[in-house]
This record gives C-alpha cells, sequence and structure tokens, in this order.
C-alpha cells in the first residue's frame, strides 16, 4: 500500500473521536493507578489507625453501643453523642430477662443537654412472672419526664455533679469530636510524639460480621499523655475541667492494653475493647440536634407511677 493510499484511509479517520478514546483511557488509567497506590501502598496500616483517629475528631456525631450479659439476661445501651453546635446525646437503654419463670423486657429512652437538664421516658414494658399478671403501664408509655426541670433551682454541688456525670460519659480511649483541621492536627501530634498508642505499625486483617475488611490493632495507652490531649479536647469543646483526669495523678508508666478495630473501606473505629469493656461505633456524621421534649412529669414522678402500678398487681 503506497503512502497516498494511507494518507487516504487516515483521512477517513475521526480524529476527534479517537483522541477522546485515549484521553479517555489515560484518565481511567491515572485513577485506577492512583487508588491503588492510596490504599495499597500510601494506606499502610499505620497510616489507616492514624487516619481513623482523625474521622472520629471530625465528626458531628456518633453512636457507641454497650451490650452486657447474653440473650437471656442482657442490658444494651446505645448512645448517640452530638458534638456541635449544641452538647447533648440521646440514649436509648434495653434490659431483658427472661428464664423459666420471668419474661421481662423494659426500653427507655433519654436525651441530656448539657449540663443538666435530663429527660426520659419510657418506650417499652413487659413483664409477666408465671404467677402473677402482666404489669400493663401503656398509658405511661412515651410519656416525656424531667430530671431537672428549669425552674427547678439545684445546689452548686448538684449541677457540678451533673457536669461530670455527663462528660464521664465521653472518656473513652479515643477522642470524639467536631474539630476544625488546625486543631486536629495539634492533637494528632501530641498523640504521635508521646507515643500515646505506642506502636500501631501493625494490625491483624479480619472481616467483620458483615464481611466487612477490618483492621485489628493491639495497642499500649500510656495513661498520662492521652488524659492530657483528652483534657485538652475537654477545653477547645468548651466543658469544664475534669478532675478525675488530672495527668498528675497518673504515674509516667501507668498504660492500659486496649484493642482498637478499624473498617479498612472507611477508616472509621467500630470497635474499642479493653478492661472487659467492649464499645462498638457506628452511625457517624449525623448532623442535626433533637428538640427538646415537652415534659409533663419530673423523673421522679414518672418512675413513682411506674413503681405504682407494679405494687398493685
Amino acid at each position: 500500500m503506497n503512502t497516498q493510499s494511507i494518507m487516504k484511509r487516515i483521512g477517513h479517520f475521526n480524529l476527534k473521536k479517537i483522541t477522546n478514546y485515549i484521553v479517555m483511557l489515560a484518565v481511567i488509567i491515572a485513577v485506577v493507578t492512583t487508588w491503588f497506590w492510596y490504599f495499597n501502598i500510601y494506606m499502610n496500616q499505620e497510616r489507616r489507625f492514624w487516619s481513623a483517629i482523625n474521622t472520629s475528631m471530625s465528626t458531628p456525631s456518633a453512636v457507641r453501643t454497650l451490650q452486657e450479659g447474653a440473650s437471656g439476661n442482657q442490658v444494651v445501651q446505645k448512645y448517640r453523642f452530638f458534638y456541635s453546635p449544641e452538647k447533648v446525646f440521646q440514649n436509648k437503654v434495653a434490659y431483658t430477662e427472661r428464664d423459666a419463670t420471668t419474661n421481662t423486657f423494659v426500653e427507655t429512652e433519654g436525651i441530656v443537654y448539657y449540663p443538666q437538664n435530663q429527660y426520659l421516658r419510657y418506650t417499652s414494658f413487659e413483664s409477666r412472672q408465671d404467677s402473677e399478671a402482666a404489669v400493663n403501664i401503656d398509658e405511661l408509655l412515651g410519656v416525656w419526664a424531667e430530671q431537672n426541670p428549669m425552674q427547678q433551682e439545684q445546689t452548686p454541688e448538684q449541677e457540678e455533679q451533673d457536669k461530670l456525670n455527663y462528660q464521664s460519659e465521653l472518656v473513652t480511649l479515643a477522642i470524639f469530636g467536631n474539630f476544625d483541621a488546625r486543631f486536629r492536627n495539634e492533637l494528632m501530634n501530641d498523640l504521635k510524639n508521646s507515643e500515646a498508642y505506642g506502636d500501631v505499625s501493625f494490625a491483624l486483617e479480619d472481616k467483620n460480621e458483615d464481611g466487612e475488611d477490618i483492621l485489628n490493632y493491639s495497642v499500649t495507652v500510656k495513661l498520662k499523655p492521652y488524659v492530657t490531649a483528652l483534657n485538652k479536647a475537654f477545653e477547645r469543646s468548651g466543658y469544664d475541667a475534669f478532675p478525675p483526669l488530672d495527668p498528675s495523678n497518673y504515674e509516667d508508666d501507668a498504660t492500659v492494653p486496649a484493642t482498637f478495630t478499624v473498617r479498612k473501606k472507611d477508616t472509621t473505629i467500630t470497635n474499642i475493647n479493653f478492661g472487659g469493656r467492649s464499645e462498638a461505633y457506628s452511625n457517624y456524621g449525623v448532623a442535626f440536634t433533637p428538640e427538646r421534649p415537652e415534659a409533663t412529669l419530673t423523673v421522679q414522678e414518672l418512675q413513682q407511677r411506674v413503681q405504682s402500678v407494679v405494687q398493685d398487681l
């Protein structure tokens, strides 16, 4: 085939379309290559750990679930903590007791606004024993009660205790909050430079119950530098000092062994296990603030009415 024929055939090609195809192919190759490099080379196990810590400090809210006991005798506590703009948490507590003679299930819902406004209601109540009639509190289900009504005066000691109770629920071995990037970097540097988590360069790979890839890190938390960083986060969040976490109360060599579980697909902490306590974390990022309930009773009045129904059987 002579040169003239070749040039004539090329003249029939849609060079613009061919060029677009080549560009698209180059972009796809670049994206795939970058993805592979980021997740398989750059995002090693140590970087994934610190990325998960960073995620926990940049979320409007998260859910923590605590579970004690087995299916027949069990307490499940589920908390949603809202970190900004308003400091508040919701909790749901489900208590189950089932054996040969007892069948009890009680579920409550609460909302706590820092520093002291607390609301509670029963959402489910089933209690039956072989020798007694079933307890029925249907008229009280869903009725909100308030622990500390705004018009009710409290002593300074009571107010301080309410603040401490609220803050104590936020204490765990990872810092959670919704901080700006500059402050997150400051805390991350504090934790890294003090080796607050020890060596986090290795993790055991596994799959969770949903078949997702996870990483289990066995860490040794140095309490003095960790509580120093946690207190700094509390202060940044607008809380008062938390005396039980005074760094001067800890020896330099005080440590706690723990296991952190990180989900690979989004580098979020899903579990923290330490000292016989297992915390599950989920549902990061919900950014609404629950409305204050309209309470018609105090918590003490609600509890007295429930107790009265139970005793009348």
